[in-house]
């Protein structure tokens, strides 16, 4: 290619030396080996330069060809607006490096066919992988390598280049095979190998021309490849391998000398059977190929239609004699036409009764009135002796009924020669296969009772005349046209498009298919089934007149009750939902004084409390049920339930169970609650009362009454009582003891005096027993104990109460 050449950097270096060494050189000039040239490229790419960038583009080829390389030369086509910035390397497969350009001040553009050579790689090996890198170190344009080709100058250093073991003069100069390929003559032998060692030509794949190659006999057949009958035997060895499948190493042997060796002699020990001798029909193979008496598979010599190899193996009849039994049938035709029929070709086949036809022919050999060529006659027999009886009478209907005369003979019992045999009209034909599954029978007439031209098979009802098949159907709940379905004609038809088939209307809803409107009342038969359920054969009214018929109105008298009513409180369903009285708010509607919305107070001492409700209507069955907190209220309740009086409490007389429920209750805030239950409805009320309950104070017995079943005063008591019966033992005690002193006294007549206490003493007097009378009288009188109101206990809190202060 046109390339512009340009030296790389890498340049041997001169320096002046003496001129006696290269002069010695010069005078013992060797000869080096011819230059050979090696290119690989060019190779078409499209490969980015990246711009101002230290990472290579690289491009590598494989070198496969070794030299000792003198120079090399490198030519590539780079588009590069400023080639200057650009840095090119090429690294030989040793790593040498030789730099082809390195950037500079040069703005020229584009290396286009731009040839670089180097002799950097002096002496080097070619082999292996090249690699030519480039980058653009300055940053401004990019560029793109389009092509590159490498070009290799040095000699050739390998000696025998196709690795056989013969130096490559050796293979050109002595031998004149080809230094290139180990194997010349492509027999599976190297070069080496035939000439060093087996002795054959490297240049012929047969050496010994027989047939087999000097590698096969080498490694396969062991045979020698410089003798072509290895065995002695006058076969070659190809000869035994390729074609008789003989084995080349032992000797072949002709036993019977017939020039046939034993491997294609059938029989090596008669000399009468060898392939080279003519067949004859005599059960063996004189051929020897592997047939016996095959020459006479297709010649028939006594012309009886039988072939001479037939007759010989298989039949055993004399293939030179048509007739081998002397019958009159060439053995062909006993053994081709009747030997399924039991003639023999070896044995006479006679004819008794002497119809011509032999008794295998004949299906009565005794009768000469049946025989294969007698006439068929419709007579239940097998006169032409086919097998078949009356067979000619199959497919032939005489009388023109439509019947075969077979069947009709044999099958049907009519007359085969009469088309209408019981006289009713109808052919035999017509009535045996269209209407048998009618019930037609062709030995019995059949009727036609109502005379409408069907017959009684064929009609649906022979005795009505307006029922019969292609009777036009009629919406009469009968099967006018007999086909099996009442009315279908109406099935989709609607004669007064009511929107009603008129089939629906005559059989199941029974309105007029008519009239549009059957009961005359406004509405059209089809609004009425499909839209608003109700019967269209039933006049509907609107008695009150509020646009609503009887059947959509609950209350067709009273036009404020219809379904687009609104519900008011009048234990009504005002609008026709089965529901009465719903979605209304009882507590808006109910009027109560005082208003329960607000809280009340009530001295329950000294005020009536009375509550009530009105504006319930007087038609609503209405239950009322009052309740003062958990008291339920009945006898301050008014007889209509509607008020609750409550008249002042008395704690102190405490009559009545609410004056004590109240009273136990105390001051507080209380409810009140009247419940109401209507149309299965329940409407709850609940007053807020702030009540006030004056109690007046326990009276003195109440309190010493109190103290006593207190805890203490019960300790208490038991103390007293432990007192007093304590102090009336003592007294007796003391009694007792003075009764005995002054019994002492008098028995000893001492004087009381002299053992009188003196004066100090006489001050002190012992105090005289407590009078528990009036405390052990009120233990069996019952008191009001005093409504004292509860300290709520906290959980842990283990104080005592203080004791009441009854003062």
């Amino acid at each position: 290619m046109g390339t512009q050449q340009r030296w790389a950097r890498h340049l041997p270096q001169v320096r002046l030396r003496s001129c006696r060494r290269w002069c010695s050189v010069a005078e013992n000039w060797v000869n080096v080996d011819e230059e050979l040239n090696a290119t690989y490229g060019p190779y078409a790419l499209a490969l980015d330069i990246p711009d101002d960038s230290d990472t290579w583009t690289e491009v590598t080829t494989v070198v496969t060809q070794e030299y000792s390389l003198e120079s090399v030369d490198v030519a590539v086509d780079i588009t590069h607006t400023a080639r200057g910035d650009l840095d090119i390397v090429l690294v030989s497969p040793s790593g040498t490096e030789s730099w082809l350009a390195e950037s500079h001040n040069d703005n020229g553009n584009h290396y286009s066919d731009w040839m670089f050579s180097t002799v950097r790689h002096w002496d080097e090996s070619s082999l292996g992988t090249w690699t030519l890198k480039i980058r653009d170190t300055s940053s401004g344009t990019n560029g793109t390598l389009t092509s590159w080709e490498l070009i290799l100058h040095g000699v050739d250093v390998d000696y025998d280049h196709d690795d056989d073991g013969l130096s490559d003069e050796n293979e050109t100069l002595v031998y004149g095979t080809d230094p290139y390929d180990a194997d010349t003559d492509d027999d599976g032998l190297s070069d080496y190998d035939e000439v060093m060692v087996y002795g054959t030509d490297p240049l012929a794949i047969d050496t010994d021309l027989d047939g087999l190659t000097d590698a096969a006999e080498v490694f396969s057949t062991l045979t020698d490849p410089l003798d072509s009958d290895t065995d002695d035997d006058g076969l070659s060895d190809g000869a035994e391998v390729n074609y008789w499948m003989s084995d080349p190493l032992v000797y072949d042997p002709d036993a019977d000398s017939d020039l046939f060796y034993h491997f294609n002699d059938c029989n090596d020990s008669n000399p009468d059977v060898n392939p080279g001798k003519p067949e004859l029909l005599n059960g063996i193979d004189d051929n020897c190929d592997d047939y016996i008496d095959e020459g006479y598979n297709f010649t028939d010599r006594d012309n009886d239609g039988l072939k001479d190899w037939d007759e010989y193996h298989i039949h055993g009849t004399d293939f030179m004699d048509s007739d081998t039994d002397d019958d009159g049938l060439d053995d062909g035709e006993e053994v081709n036409i009747f030997s399924s029929m039991g003639s023999d070709p070896l044995v006479y086949d006679p004819d008794d009764d002497d119809d011509s036809w032999y008794w295998f022919q004949d299906c009565d050999d005794g009768d000469g009135d049946r025989s294969p060529g007698h006439p068929e006659l419709l007579d239940g027999l097998d006169n032409d002796c086919d097998f078949l009886i009356d067979e000619d009478y199959w497919a032939i209907d005489t009388d023109n009924d439509g019947l075969y005369d077979y069947d009709e003979y044999h099958n049907i019992t009519t007359d085969p020669f009469d088309g209408d045999t019981d006289g009713d009209g109808l052919p035999d034909g017509m009535e045996y296969n269209e209407y048998a599954s009618l019930g037609a029978d062709p030995l019995i007439p059949d009727a036609d009772a109502d005379s409408d031209g069907w017959y009684w098979f064929q009609d649906c009802d022979d005795d009505d005349f307006d029922r019969a098949p292609f009777k036009p159907e009629v919406l009469d709940a009968k099967d006018n046209d007999c086909d099996g379905v009442v009315d279908e004609d109406f099935f989709e038809l609607d004669s007064d498009g009511d929107g009603l088939y008129d089939y629906e209307e005559y059989h199941n809803i029974t309105s007029n298919p008519g009239l549009a409107d059957s009961d005359s009342d406004g509405m059209s038969d089809g609004h009425e089934v499909k839209v608003t359920g109700s019967d269209p054969v039933k006049f509907n009214f609107d008695r009150d007149e509020d646009g609503f018929y009887d059947f959509e109105d609950c209350e067709d008298l009273v036009d404020t009750i219809n379904p687009d009513a609104i519900e008011a409180w009048n234990g009504w369903d005002d609008d026709c939902n089965d529901v009465v009285d719903d979605a209304l708010d009882r507590r808006d509607l109910v009027t109560t004084e005082p208003n329960f919305h607000i809280v009340h107070s009530w001295d329950a001492v000294n005020d009536t409390l009375v509550l009530t409700m009105s504006a319930i209507p007087p038609q609503v069955e209405a239950g009322i049920s009052w309740q003062f907190g958990d008291f339920t209220l009945t006898d301050n309740v008014s007889s209509d339930g509607k008020t609750v009086v409550i008249r002042p409490i008395d704690c102190e007389a405490r009559d009545g169970t609410l004056t004590i429920y109240l009273c136990d209750q105390g001051s507080g805030p209380q409810q009140v609650t009247a419940t109401i239950v209507d149309s299965g409805f329940t409407t709850v009320l609940t007053w807020n009362l702030d009540m006030d309950v004056w109690i007046p104070p326990p009276t003195l017995l109440e309190r010493v009454f109190s103290f006593i079943v207190s805890p203490l005063g019960i300790v208490v008591t038991l103390v007293l009582l432990m007192t007093v019966i304590g102090g009336g033992a003592y007294a007796g005690m003391r009694l007792t003891h003075n009764r005995r002193l002054r019994d002492a006294y008098q028995a000893y007549d001492l004087k009381p005096e002299k053992f009188a206490l003196s004066s100090e003493f006489s001050q002190y007097e012992l105090p005289a027993a407590p009078d528990l009378s009036s405390v052990a009288g009120q233990q069996n009188t019952s008191a009001e104990q005093p409504s004292l109101p509860a300290r709520p206990v906290e959980p842990g809190d283990d104080e005592i109460p203080p004791a009441p202060d009854f003062d």
